[in-house]
């Protein structure tokens, strides 16, 4: 099971790579197949035209957000904002189907990105 959840958790990155690239963001690369260190302080998705970096979680449960940022904000890079991705699924007879992809991102980080965007107009 646990090679199951691995491929499901590095499919759902490789698919937002290519969403990514389809919005113009052509150099968001996969923490795994590019950097080592970006992958240990929880970045999987990362590109120097991104204004953020991404951390993918794909989960059957519900998933513990201000938990998860506070056990890894000394590991995390400060450079951009850390923004999830959460694909939560749903077991249907024998496969996981999904039941809605959410982004959570802390307040602070969401105010940052609108004077970002502000800035760019």
């Amino acid at each position: 099971m646990k090679r199951n959840n691995r491929t499901a958790g590095n499919n759902y990155e490789r698919l937002i790579v290519k969403e990514l690239k389809e919005l113009g963001y052509g150099d968001a690369v996969t923490a795994r197949s590019e950097s080592r260190n970006m992958d240990a302080r929880k970045v999987d998705v990362f590109g120097k035209s991104l204004p953020i970096n991404i951390q993918c979680k794909t989960t059957k449960d519900n998933f513990k957000v201000a938990e998860y940022y506070k056990e890894n904000k000394d590991i995390f890079p400060n450079d951009k904002p850390l923004v999830i991705f959460h694909k939560k699924t749903k077991k249907n007879k024998l496969k996981f189907i999904s039941e809605g992809e959410y982004v959570y991102l802390k307040k602070d980080d969401f105010y940052k990105l609108l004077k970002y965007e502000n800035k760019t107009r």
